[in-house]
């Protein structure tokens, strides 16, 4: 049986119309996972037994970040990088997932995803005793450690007692500083400093499972740029299957 033209052409609108409905789809798709709304496997078993390690979670982007999607549509490759601050600000012991602040020279869709709570906001000085965050008494005073969270804005002064933990948080900072250090003084893009004055804010980030967790306390603070999505549900667990549990 010979087609004619008209139904030639019909099968032809009918197959395009279909197509572009498929490529609307998941652009569409494509765009409400990188800005509103994504899952993602927790790796890691850092905030058991709140979030055990295999879980799948929710979590939302708007109205916490602006942030573009992390790879071009149907590919492996970076989209260019770009991330704002919402109109909704994080808040402590919210779970966010972010962009491991570990190897700061590559771009955020190429490290580690990590779930964690948020422990600490920009300008806060924590002292922690274990996994705990405690307020700094004489009885406890040589079990703490003190951090200091960096803010947009607030300038630090340095000198050899603390250039140890403010360079790598230096590193961090914006597009990324080139710092050198060593035990008399601390050099940012070539020039050496005396103080630093910095330009993103920062979280402190812990986890919920004392003894089997890496977190701030290990490598410190995290930039806000590598925020991603504050986690919202559990909505997968391996033993039980489709769970919908807010966090």
């Amino acid at each position: 049986m010979r087609l004619s033209k008209d139904n030639i052409r019909n099968s032809i609108n009918i197959f395009r119309k279909g197509l572009t409905f498929i490529i609307g789809i998941y652009l569409l798709s494509w765009i409400l996972k990188g800005l509103f709304i994504s899952i993602y496997v927790v790796p890691t078993s850092s905030m058991y037994p709140t979030i055990q390690r295999g879980d799948y979670i929710m979590a939302l982007k708007f109205p916490y970040r602006f942030k573009t999607p992390e790879f071009y549509p149907l590919t492996a490759v970076p989209f260019p990088f770009y991330a704002k601050p919402g109109f909704v600000q994080p808040s402590r012991a919210d779970i966010w997932v972010f962009s491991s602040p570990i190897h700061y020279d590559r771009h955020p869709s190429k490290r580690m995803r990590l779930v964690k709570r948020l422990a600490g906001l920009p300008g806060d000085t924590l002292y922690t005793l274990g996994n705990k965050i405690v307020s700094l008494t004489d009885s406890i005073t040589t079990l703490t450690k003190k951090y200091i969270i960096p803010k947009e804005g607030m300038t630090v002064h340095l000198d050899s007692l603390n250039i140890s933990y403010w360079k790598r948080l230096i590193q961090r900072d914006g597009s990324y500083n080139k710092v050198n250090a060593d035990r008399k003084a601390l050099r940012i893009d070539g020039s050496q400093a005396s103080t630093y004055r910095f330009k993103s804010n920062f979280y402190f980030m812990l986890g919920d499972n004392e003894g089997n967790t890496r977190d701030s306390r290990h490598w410190g603070a995290v930039p806000e740029e590598l925020l991603i999505a504050r986690a919202v549900y559990i909505i997968w667990r391996k033993d039980k299957g489709f769970i919908l549990r807010g966090l």
